[in-house]
Protein backbone atom coordinates (compact mmCIF):
# COMPACT_ATOMS: atom_id res chain seq x y z
CA UNK A 1 0.00 0.00 0.00
CA UNK A 2 0.78 3.61 -0.19
CA UNK A 3 1.02 6.25 3.02
CA UNK A 4 -0.77 9.27 2.47
CA UNK A 5 1.17 12.26 3.46
CA UNK A 6 -1.42 14.20 6.05
CA UNK A 7 -2.63 17.31 4.76
CA UNK A 8 -5.26 18.01 7.15
CA UNK A 9 -4.76 21.15 9.27
CA UNK A 10 -7.11 20.60 12.04
CA UNK A 11 -7.59 23.65 14.81
CA UNK A 12 -7.90 22.44 18.13
CA UNK A 13 -11.18 23.88 19.21
CA UNK A 14 -13.06 22.07 16.14
CA UNK A 15 -12.36 18.58 17.30
CA UNK A 16 -13.20 19.77 20.92
CA UNK A 17 -16.52 20.82 19.89
CA UNK A 18 -16.93 17.77 17.20
CA UNK A 19 -15.95 15.64 20.34
CA UNK A 20 -18.77 16.88 22.76
CA UNK A 21 -21.27 16.77 20.10
CA UNK A 22 -20.65 13.28 18.75
CA UNK A 23 -18.25 10.90 20.97
CA UNK A 24 -20.24 7.96 21.75
CA UNK A 25 -19.06 7.32 24.79
CA UNK A 26 -19.85 11.09 25.72
CA UNK A 27 -23.43 10.55 24.24
CA UNK A 28 -24.27 7.39 26.51
CA UNK A 29 -22.64 9.29 29.53
CA UNK A 30 -25.32 12.50 28.22
CA UNK A 31 -27.84 9.60 28.23
CA UNK A 32 -27.35 7.87 31.61
CA UNK A 33 -27.56 11.71 33.49
CA UNK A 34 -30.45 12.24 31.61
CA UNK A 35 -31.84 9.00 32.73
CA UNK A 36 -30.82 9.85 36.28
CA UNK A 37 -32.49 12.86 36.22
CA UNK A 38 -36.00 11.26 34.94
CA UNK A 39 -35.70 8.72 38.11
CA UNK A 40 -35.38 11.71 40.46
CA UNK A 41 -38.64 13.03 38.78
CA UNK A 42 -40.26 9.70 39.17
CA UNK A 43 -39.44 9.04 42.82
CA UNK A 44 -40.21 12.56 43.32
CA UNK A 45 -43.64 11.66 42.25
CA UNK A 46 -43.99 8.19 43.95
CA UNK A 47 -44.73 10.29 46.75
CA UNK A 48 -48.20 10.45 46.03
CA UNK A 49 -50.38 7.54 46.19
CA UNK A 50 -51.33 5.77 42.69
CA UNK A 51 -55.52 5.16 42.60
CA UNK A 52 -56.39 1.69 41.64
CA UNK A 53 -59.76 1.42 39.63
CA UNK A 54 -60.75 -2.24 39.49
CA UNK A 55 -64.23 -3.39 37.23
CA UNK A 56 -65.68 -6.96 38.02
CA UNK A 57 -68.29 -9.17 36.94
CA UNK A 58 -69.72 -12.10 38.30
CA UNK A 59 -72.20 -14.48 37.48
CA UNK A 60 -73.75 -17.60 39.80
CA UNK A 61 -76.67 -19.46 38.53
CA UNK A 62 -79.45 -16.67 39.16
CA UNK A 63 -77.62 -13.75 39.49
CA UNK A 64 -74.73 -11.63 37.70
CA UNK A 65 -72.95 -8.81 39.84
CA UNK A 66 -71.19 -6.32 38.09
CA UNK A 67 -69.13 -3.59 40.21
CA UNK A 68 -66.52 -0.84 39.98
CA UNK A 69 -63.98 -0.25 42.36
CA UNK A 70 -61.11 1.67 43.05
CA UNK A 71 -58.55 2.19 46.25
CA UNK A 72 -55.31 4.05 47.11
CA UNK A 73 -53.07 4.05 50.17
CA UNK A 74 -52.59 6.61 52.28
CA UNK A 75 -48.53 6.98 52.65
CA UNK A 76 -49.20 8.83 56.09
CA UNK A 77 -45.46 8.44 57.07
CA UNK A 78 -43.99 7.89 53.94
CA UNK A 79 -42.20 10.50 52.18
CA UNK A 80 -40.28 8.12 50.32
CA UNK A 81 -37.05 10.00 51.28
CA UNK A 82 -34.55 7.03 50.99
CA UNK A 83 -35.29 6.82 47.06
CA UNK A 84 -35.07 10.57 46.61
CA UNK A 85 -32.02 10.51 48.16
CA UNK A 86 -31.00 7.67 46.59
CA UNK A 87 -31.60 8.85 43.13
CA UNK A 88 -30.18 12.50 43.78
CA UNK A 89 -27.00 10.27 44.40
CA UNK A 90 -27.05 8.30 41.53
CA UNK A 91 -27.60 11.71 39.29
CA UNK A 92 -24.81 13.51 41.03
CA UNK A 93 -22.45 9.94 40.07
CA UNK A 94 -23.48 10.12 36.63
CA UNK A 95 -22.99 13.91 36.27
CA UNK A 96 -19.09 13.50 38.00
CA UNK A 97 -18.84 10.12 35.64
CA UNK A 98 -19.48 12.65 32.53
CA UNK A 99 -17.40 15.33 33.65
CA UNK A 100 -14.28 13.15 34.43
CA UNK A 101 -15.03 11.64 30.97
CA UNK A 102 -15.13 15.14 29.10
CA UNK A 103 -12.19 16.06 31.60
CA UNK A 104 -10.23 12.78 29.75
CA UNK A 105 -11.34 13.59 26.40
CA UNK A 106 -10.05 17.09 26.22
CA UNK A 107 -7.08 16.15 27.61
CA UNK A 108 -6.56 12.94 24.95
CA UNK A 109 -7.40 15.30 22.74
CA UNK A 110 -4.79 17.79 23.09
CA UNK A 111 -1.71 15.17 23.32
CA UNK A 112 -2.89 13.51 20.02
CA UNK A 113 -3.52 17.16 18.34
CA UNK A 114 0.08 18.41 19.18
CA UNK A 115 1.42 14.80 18.66
CA UNK A 116 0.21 15.25 15.24
CA UNK A 117 1.02 18.53 14.57
CA UNK A 118 4.81 17.53 15.38
CA UNK A 119 4.65 14.83 13.49
CA UNK A 120 3.14 16.90 10.21
CA UNK A 121 5.93 19.35 10.54
CA UNK A 122 8.60 16.38 10.71
CA UNK A 123 7.21 15.40 7.33
CA UNK A 124 7.46 19.21 6.06
CA UNK A 125 10.85 18.89 7.03
CA UNK A 126 11.18 15.40 5.26
CA UNK A 127 9.54 16.53 2.39
CA UNK A 128 11.34 19.85 1.80
CA UNK A 129 14.89 19.17 2.09
CA UNK A 130 16.37 15.97 3.82
CA UNK A 131 14.67 13.55 1.09
CA UNK A 132 16.58 15.60 -1.89
CA UNK A 133 19.85 16.32 0.71
CA UNK A 134 20.10 12.39 0.97
CA UNK A 135 19.33 11.70 -2.43
CA UNK A 136 21.60 14.44 -3.79
CA UNK A 137 24.44 12.89 -1.41
CA UNK A 138 23.87 9.48 -2.75
CA UNK A 139 24.43 10.18 -6.68
CA UNK A 140 27.53 12.24 -5.70
CA UNK A 141 28.79 9.66 -3.76
CA UNK A 142 28.28 6.93 -6.65
CA UNK A 143 29.17 9.71 -9.17
CA UNK A 144 32.70 9.95 -7.12
CA UNK A 145 33.07 6.08 -6.55
CA UNK A 146 32.75 5.70 -10.40
CA UNK A 147 35.24 8.23 -10.71
CA UNK A 148 37.84 6.81 -8.48
CA UNK A 149 37.95 9.52 -5.84
CA UNK A 150 36.42 7.63 -3.48
CA UNK A 151 35.84 4.16 -2.29
CA UNK A 152 33.15 1.57 -1.85
CA UNK A 153 32.69 2.74 2.25
CA UNK A 154 31.88 6.14 1.54
CA UNK A 155 29.43 4.47 -0.85
CA UNK A 156 27.80 2.07 1.13
CA UNK A 157 27.80 4.88 3.80
CA UNK A 158 25.55 7.26 1.56
CA UNK A 159 23.26 4.50 0.76
CA UNK A 160 23.20 3.71 4.67
CA UNK A 161 21.86 7.49 4.81
CA UNK A 162 19.94 7.75 2.04
CA UNK A 163 17.87 4.54 3.29
CA UNK A 164 17.72 5.13 7.08
CA UNK A 165 16.46 8.65 6.08
CA UNK A 166 13.46 7.35 3.77
CA UNK A 167 13.01 4.78 6.46
CA UNK A 168 12.64 7.34 9.01
CA UNK A 169 10.06 9.28 6.76
CA UNK A 170 8.31 6.42 5.99
CA UNK A 171 8.06 6.07 9.80
CA UNK A 172 7.05 9.20 10.51
CA UNK A 173 4.35 8.72 7.44
CA UNK A 174 3.01 5.62 9.22
CA UNK A 175 2.58 7.49 12.73
CA UNK A 176 1.10 10.68 11.28
CA UNK A 177 -1.51 8.36 9.73
CA UNK A 178 -2.06 6.44 13.16
CA UNK A 179 -2.43 9.75 15.07
CA UNK A 180 -4.92 10.92 12.51
CA UNK A 181 -6.88 7.84 12.87
CA UNK A 182 -7.05 8.09 16.63
CA UNK A 183 -7.87 12.31 16.19
CA UNK A 184 -10.65 10.83 14.26
CA UNK A 185 -11.67 8.02 17.01
CA UNK A 186 -11.13 10.58 20.25
CA UNK A 187 -14.01 12.77 18.41
CA UNK A 188 -16.11 9.87 17.55
CA UNK A 189 -16.01 9.91 13.20
CA UNK A 190 -14.58 11.90 10.21
CA UNK A 191 -13.37 14.92 10.82
CA UNK A 192 -14.56 17.05 8.40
Amino acid sequence: GKLNTPVEQYEYSLLLSLALKQQPLLLQKKESLQKQRFNISYEKNSRFPDVTLRGFFTREIDKRFVGLGFSFPLPLWNRNQGAIAKAFAEERKAKAELDQITIELERMIKAEFKNYQILAGQIEIFEKGLLKQAKNALRIAALSYEEGESGMIDLLDAQRVYRQTYFEYYQALYEANISNLRLEKLVGGKVK
